[in-house]
């Protein structure tokens, strides 16, 4: 029976297992599936079981009333984002003018140029809004000083800045309600005089603002990190118990200091991490010990989580989870990241981290991003570790090891735990593809990695050669290196039938079903993650965004936003000297480009995966594809010979042919890719020429098996051309 023909609830309740890539998928292979994953209840389904916790979800729930929001809207642009994001290629690139410096979260730059305070909502409406340095400084001295000034976080609508009074060498916090999205004018909230500035932090919700310092001496005469809490709503003040007792400063807004002892990462972004989640701070490191610990046998994460309202040391909870074996490899350490990021499906944190090891032994190292859930214990659990002191059974470094060695037994990483770059390395060479050389650690300017996604970009720097007046230079310019995966179909020899062709008798009558629960042929992501086994996702070759001919449009337009020199008035140095600031969500990266690590002010791009993004109006690499209705359609051509005037999609494999030797075959792959773009019309608007090589076209044997049957595909699914 062809599934088509199915009962529309049976067809419902398979959609009901699909995740958001594979609805749409769905949706683009005829009409009728196409009405079928329109459905606003299996829309809504899909969304509460898998992208609950998204951004565009939470904000469709709280600006459209109830019974009103178009689910399957929301599933295509978190389709898009997450698409735009495994292929690497922004869908919109801004230029914002020149910085000094900025901060980039939930969607919103705070950029500072010549003492003015810049606020962008570059995600959910475009506007933006100026201040002047004065406004936050009422009661303080201003001077010009290029650095009495640093912009520390942005969230929640509250700005945090750092202030230096370069008279009387005091420093200052500032929190500053910046009120995006209204006429309002910017109001500082309160100013906290730092006893020390050292590796200074903030974080905070729309109540709260915990800010930290790692400077204080701890009992084994280490620096550790110090935390403050700052109540900002005077109608959700700290409980008694854990008001400061300073008899100058505001008992009731301020908490106590909270000390995060035996917390040894000191480097945020590497070893450290904060994150207020969930009305819960959080802090985590992936480092053991202060000192080096000759003989050891395992690595692990520690995490200390509190309430923001209540910091007290009661009400704290610690996890210990398993890092890796250190006899996995050594560490290159300059490439480690670390993040914790929201599961958009439960909302829980996830702890990623990327290293590069030179794994059991080998010669060359290799980068892998592991994901790990965060595991915490009760409340006012001990603060000693539970695996301290353990050694391993009749191990010959028994003897050398002292109280500090570490051992827990290793446990079992699943497939979608790990994600390992070699594997798109291989998929280049699996292709007869030259891969996409590595890039080293000076030249690599920031790293991330999306789990919703599955995908990885490095910004690195590369050069092109450019002439002026007649002499060849070296110009830097900035790209994007990314590399992803996704869960990969079955193949078929790999197929487990539901029946055992051994568990039949003589007279052909099945005895008993397959047992539930009966391990498969083929692994699942959340199997065993064994190197030696097929991996169960297909993982993407290396690709470099843009290209480095710039001769097409969008080309010479992602050129011109990521070139450093262009639009700023300094000439060319040497590769490597470019100085780069990025930060990074799901969603956007912002980065402040200097022609020299030394200038003062630097180039400030936005690029964005969110093509719906507020700032899509200044979008500077294409415009926007015009509807399907407004083109001129073109008819069927029955001339053997297909030459490229006639493919309205540049790239296309439909190139200039003047053998007529198999012309069915070459008209019917064009038209086969003409076809499935006007299915997907109406998902893609946005995309421009040159981009249809995003849309997941079947694979070799599926295609060839369309292609033969060209007249009865388009008889059935009454495709129209382009």
């Amino acid at each position: 029976m062809i599934i088509v023909y199915l009962p529309v609830e049976v067809l419902c309740n398979i959609g009901l297992c699909l995740d958001i890539s594979d609805l749409v998928s769905l949706g683009a292979t005829c009409r009728a599936f196409r009405a079928l994953c329109a459905d606003r209840t299996l829309n809504r389904h899909i969304l509460q079981k898998t992208a609950l916790n998204a951004l565009e979800t939470r904000r469709a729930m709280e600006d459209t009333p109830d019974g009103e929001m178009d689910y399957q809207q929301v599933v295509r642009r978190i389709y898009r984002r997450r698409a735009a994001l495994k292929r690497g290629i922004p869908r919109i690139a801004v230029s914002l003018g020149s910085a000094e410096m900025f901060v980039y979260n939930q969607g919103v730059v705070c950029f500072l140029h010549d003492h003015t305070i810049h606020v962008l909502d570059a995600l959910k409406t475009g506007e933006s809004k100026s201040f002047h340095i004065t406004r936050v400084l009422d009661g303080f001295q201003f001077v010009e000083d290029a650095d009495a000034l640093t912009l520390i976080h942005y969230s929640e609508d509250i700005l945090s800045i750092k202030y230096q009074d370069p008279i009387n060498n005091d420093e200052w916090l500032l929190v500053v309600q910046v009120f995006v999205n209204s006429h309002k004018t910017p109001m500082r909230k309160t100013a906290i005089q730092l006893v020390s500035s050292r590796k200074l932090f903030v974080r905070n919700d729309a109540d709260f603002v915990y800010y930290g310092t790692h400077s204080y001496i701890g009992s084994h005469g280490h620096q550790e990190w110090v935390l403050q809490g700052i109540a900002l709503n005077p109608q959700k003040p700290f409980p008694p118990e854990a008001q400061t007792t300073l008899p100058y400063a505001d008992q009731k807004m301020e908490s106590l200091k909270v000390h995060l002892t035996d917390f040894v990462g000191s480097e945020v972004g590497s070893t450290a991490v904060f994150k207020v989640h969930e009305g819960h701070f959080y802090a985590l490191t992936n480092c053991d010990d202060f000192d080096v610990v000759e003989v050891d046998w395992t690595s692990f994460y520690y995490c200390i989580s509190f309430p923001v309202d209540d910091p007290r040391k009661e009400r704290m909870r610690r996890g210990e989870m398993l890092r890796r074996q250190h006899r996995e490899g050594p560490i290159d350490d300059g490439w480690i990241d670390l993040s914790l990021q929201a599961c958009e499906r439960t909302n829980d944190l996830l702890i990623v981290e990327s290293r590069k090891e030179w794994l059991h032994g080998a010669s060359q190292s290799s980068r892998s991003f592991y994901i790990t859930n965060v595991v915490l214990g009760e409340e006012g659990a001990s603060e000693s570790s539970a695996h301290r002191g353990r050694l391993p059974e009749n191990d010959p470094f028994n003897i050398y090891a002292t109280s500090n060695a570490k051992f827990a037994k290793s446990q079992d990483r699943a497939f979608w735990q790990v994600h390992p770059e070699a594997l798109n390395v291989v998929a280049a060479k699996g292709l007869d593809e030259k891969p996409v050389r590595p890039y080293i650690l000076a030249h690599t300017k920031h790293r991330l990695y999306n789990v919703a996604a599955s995908a990885y970009i490095d910004l690195v720097e590369d050069t092109e050669t450019v002439f002026e007046n007649g002499v060849s230079k070296q110009r830097s310019y900035l790209r994007l290196r990314s590399g992803s995966r996704s869960i990969a179909p079955i193949p078929s020899e790999h197929k487990t039938p539901m029946l055992e062709p051994s568990r039949y008798v003589k007279n052909k009558q099945p005895l008993s079903p397959r047992p539930i629960g009966a391990q498969p042929t083929f692994p699942r992501p959340e199997d065993k993650f064994v190197p030696e086994l097929p991996s169960p996702y297909r993982y993407t070759k290396i690709k470099l965004w843009p290209e480095s001919d710039s001769s097409s449009a969008p080309a010479a337009a992602a050129h011109h936003v990521l070139s450093p020199h262009i639009g700023i008035h300094h000439e060319p140095g040497p590769c490597g000297s470019v100085g780069v600031q990025a930060m990074a969500d799901e969603r956007m990266i912002v980065l402040l480009m200097r022609a020299a690590a030394s200038d003062r002010y630097g180039k400030l791009v936005c690029l964005s995966f969110d093509s719906d993004a507020g700032i899509k109006h200044l979008n500077m690499l294409h415009k926007p594809r015009e509807p399907l209705e407004s083109r001129p359609r073109k008819r069927r051509r029955s001339s053997a010979t297909v030459h490229e005037s006639e493919c309205t999609l540049s790239g296309s494999e439909s190139t200039v042919v003047d053998d007529p030797e198999d012309p069915k075959l070459l008209r019917a792959k064009s038209k086969a890719k003409k076809s499935a773009i006007a299915v997907l019309d109406d998902e893609y608007q946005d995309m421009t020429l040159g981009e249809y090589d995003c849309i997941d076209f079947p694979e070799s044997e599926e295609c060839d098996a369309l292609i033969n049957n060209w007249d009865e595909f388009v008889r059935r699914s009454k495709l129209t051309y382009i």
